[in-house]
């Protein structure tokens, strides 16, 4: 997926890039929710501190359904 450049006048105004790093992760682990196998659960992890980390896991569940 490209990554637009929306954090520059004018759109800059209306948008931040924390807000739309904050829900990356969320709206990817969505999409993949609907598409995954129902033994499969979709999750995000965001770490914020001196270093930024985000990443979007997949798991088997033991035992579940197809």
């Amino acid at each position: 997926m490209p990554l637009r450049d929306h954090f520059r006048p004018p759109l800059d105004d209306r948008t931040s890039w924390d807000g739309f790093h904050g829900q990356w992760p969320a709206m990817i682990t969505l999409e993949l929710s609907r598409k995954l196998p129902r033994r499969y659960v979709a999750a995000p992890h965001v770490h914020l501190g001196s270093s930024i980390e985000i990443d979007v896991a997949t798991y088997e569940e033991d035992g579940a359904d197809s």
